[in-house]
């Protein structure tokens, strides 16, 4: 006898598609980019404060923070932090790559062969 249990149907209900909604930031990724969006002077006092908060070496809080920049939960909930952030990562990919300032050096000049 075939097994009588029921089959599961998708949703008639609006378009027939259910979107679940993405989970949200994680409280060490809120924090991180909460720190991340206070007014910092000086860099000594935020790695401290990474440190001590966050409980994070900096170079792990700011690996963290720039994988952020690329996730639509941090834009969602931090939209003009991720803008802010994203343009300078913008910026500095285009002024360090070979289209930057080092294709805009002179070239050195040429060694002058021995006598």
């Amino acid at each position: 006898m075939p097994d009588a249990s029921p089959v599961p149907q998708p949703s008639t209900e609006g378009d027939g598609a259910r979107a679940e909604a993405p989970a949200p930031l994680t409280p060490q990724e809120r924090a991180s980019l909460e720190l991340e969006s206070e007014p910092w002077k000086h860099t000594a006092p935020k790695d401290r404060a990474i440190r001590t908060r966050l409980g994070l070496e900096p170079v792990d809080h700011y690996l963290m923070v720039r994988s952020l920049l690329q996730d639509p939960r941090a834009a969602r909930e931090f939209p003009a932090l991720v803008a802010r952030l994203s343009g300078r990562v913008d910026e500095a990919r285009s002024r360090y790559s070979l289209g930057g300032w080092a294709a805009e050096a002179p070239a050195p000049p040429a060694a002058e062969e021995p006598r």
